[in-house]
């Protein structure tokens, strides 16, 4: 795995509320175009797509690469699923911190 233990991914969790609540006004590190869309599909499923600052797609990319290993040697999923079940994972760990 990427290294982030459950602590690493709750201290990042905290980190990326505190810069949210900054607001606007904020130093956007000259990366006006950031943007992330998340758009529920049919049956509530759901699309994501975004311009992210090279920060937020490297610490993305640390916390996916953290959780989405394989199971086992019974753990049939593709890289695909695994990242999208890191993403959840991820999300779920961070609302019960």
């Amino acid at each position: 795995m990427g290294g982030a233990d459950l602590h690493d991914l709750g201290a990042f969790g905290q980190e990326m509320a505190e810069r949210a609540r900054t607001g606007p006004g904020r130093d956007d590190g000259g990366f006006n175009d950031r943007a992330l869309w998340v758009d529920t599909t049919i049956g509530g499923a759901g699309r994501v797509a975004g311009d992210l600052t090279p920060g937020c797609a490297a610490a993305l990319t640390v916390v996916l690469d953290a959780l989405s290993g394989k199971a086992g040697p019974e753990d049939t999923r593709t890289m695909r699923q695994r990242r999208h079940d890191a993403l959840e994972e991820a999300c779920q760990r961070l609302i019960r911190s």
